[in-house]
């Protein structure tokens, strides 16, 4: 089985050098919430007298296009949107709504959709962009129609054909009444209300706390950790004090491979970090372009057996069944 972690603990914390507890703990609540419950999530960002633009879930010290992941062309298109969002934002267009349609299936085979909303304004004198990722449970072309109906009150629209042309596309809405617009044109009427009642605000705040404290406690290990194998017992402890944190369980699924399922079932896991491919013994089986991509051609799974791959492989790529790829 080859897959991504959803939480590299190693991206945080590095031997002789600062923790970045913030970010951790941010993206340990984001994982939570994702994996473990049906509530929208709620973000937020700002922008800096200085020009910066930062998470206000962070310590302000990295700013959010630093953190734009551009690995494949997928990832591209994702993160275009993301930038598209924080032009509106350095443009000061104060009453923009945001929307970004995300459907299922892919590149990556995502098992449900997304639509993310964010509004920009300005509050004592600092403009920001609230924002929440709504979990969608709807088929491909729903989102399709979804996205089309939005495109009614943008400033912009595209002609669209088919889910995919979604992926890079940011619609953009002028409104004083941003949740009574979403209200009309995105059939999701309880998560709206837990974003207009601040009950999915409020869940955040209580979650990323409750991070902030398991990381406090696994700190240590992160500041004394040598290998991946270290870096994953440490994840895995994140993710056991998160569950008895909040009674929150999270398994193995779209964000990817939990730590604790590593460390318990570890004979023979190999697992996806940056560009390379490493087993839990942390050697590197495989080696990535810095565009991502390599001789071969991204496989779910297997055509004979139907069992997972998620994976590049290559031609002469054998299944466990027996099954050989033989390229395309």
């Amino acid at each position: 089985m080859s897959e991504r972690q959803a939480l590299d603990m190693w991206a945080y914390a590095r031997p002789n050098s600062e923790i970045d507890e913030a970010g951790l703990g941010y993206s340990l609540t984001s994982l939570f919430l994702e994996a473990g419950t049906e509530a929208p999530t709620y973000y937020r960002i700002r922008l800096t007298p200085e020009g910066r633009v930062v998470d206000d879930f962070s310590d302000g010290r990295v700013d959010v296009r630093e953190q734009v992941v551009m690995e494949d062309e997928l990832s591209r298109k994702e993160s275009s949107t993301t930038l598209a969002r924080i032009k509106v934002m350095l443009q000061k267009r104060v009453g923009t709504l945001c929307v970004w349609v995300s459907p299922p299936g892919g590149p990556y085979g995502y098992e449900e959709g997304k639509i993310d909303v964010g509004y920009v304004t300005e509050e004592g004198g600092v403009l920001v962009h609230w924002g929440y990722g709504i979990k969608t449970r709807f088929d491909k072309q729903t989102h399709l129609l979804i996205a089309s109906r939005i495109g009614e009150f943008a400033l912009t629209s595209w002609p669209l054909n088919s889910p995919e042309d979604l992926r890079d596309k940011l619609f953009e809405i002028q409104t004083d009444d941003p949740l009574a617009l979403l209200h009309e044109i995105i059939p999701m009427p309880e998560a709206l209300d837990s974003i207009e009642n601040g009950e999915a605000r409020r869940l955040r705040e209580m979650m990323f706390q409750k991070a902030r404290h398991v990381v406090r406690h696994v700190k240590p290990l992160l500041t004394s950790a040598a290998t991946r194998w270290d870096y994953m017992q440490a994840g895995a402890l994140a993710e056991r004090m998160m569950v008895q944190e909040t009674g929150i369980e999270i398994s193995d699924g779209p964000c990817g491979l939990l730590n604790s399922s590593l460390v318990e079932n570890r004979s023979g896991t190999q697992f996806v970090v940056g560009f390379a491919q490493i087993d839990f013994r942390g050697k590197v089986t495989d080696v990535f372009s810095g565009s991502g991509n390599r001789e071969g051609k991204y496989v779910k799974s297997c055509g004979k057996c139907g069992k997972s791959i998620n994976a590049v492989i290559s031609k002469g790529y054998k299944c466990s069944c027996g099954g050989v790829y033989e390229g395309c």
